[in-house]
């Protein structure tokens, strides 16, 4: 692991021994945020120098639902981590107690977009997230040429939800791919919002 966090193994090496031995749980890695751990991994994370905290949050999220999990646990308080590290939130902003919910949530999809994190693991991302900032970014995936790459990825309850979210901005063309869908239930969830 630490090979790959200081850049001395690629990502695909990394990804293949992470999901042989890590994600079994042959070495009692925990993603328990409760655990007895000095810290959590979660908060562990955004201690981390940037190109590490990097590495290792594109390993955890591509491998996994566990991974995303601990991106939303911590997500404002990483957003004040870094944002406060950089400048770009006043310590003065901080102890005011701004609202960052939004703010942070955008800033987490551009960051999963920019360490490369796998299309379908950031939808996810978008769906259980539950928040309208995460809309735009739902819409603009669902345009890409390789959505049907990415719907085969999710569960129909995702494909359904995203749907759902999709239908409030009454685009049909945006709805049209998901009429193929295999599943009923994701069908007449779009033929619900273009009746509407």
């Amino acid at each position: 692991m630490n090979c790959y966090l200081n850049g001395q193994l690629d990502y695909e090496a990394a990804a293949a021994i992470f999901s042989q031995d890590v994600c079994k749980d042959k070495y009692g890695f925990n993603f328990d945020p409760l655990s007895d751990y000095l810290m959590p991994i979660d908060q562990y994370l955004f201690t981390l120098p940037t190109k590490c905290r990097d590495r290792l949050a594109r390993l955890l999220i591509n491998h996994g639902e566990l991974g995303a999990t601990l991106i939303q646990n911590q997500l404002e308080s990483a957003y004040e981590h870094v944002h406060l590290q950089s400048g770009q939130i006043s310590f003065q902003q901080w102890v005011a107690q701004e609202d960052f919910e939004a703010p942070a949530m955008e800033w987490a999809i551009d960051w999963m977009s920019a360490i490369d994190v796998d299309v379908a693991k950031r939808v996810i991302f978008c769906l259980e997230a539950e928040h309208d900032a995460t809309h735009p970014e739902l819409t603009r995936l669902a345009k890409r040429d390789d959505f049907h790459t990415i719907s085969k990825q999710l569960t129909a309850e995702q494909r359904k939800e995203w749907v759902n979210i999709l239908g409030q901005y009454g685009s049909t063309s945006l709805l049209t791919p998901f009429l193929k869908d295999t599943t009923r239930r994701v069908r007449n969830a779009v033929e619900r919002m273009m009746n509407r």
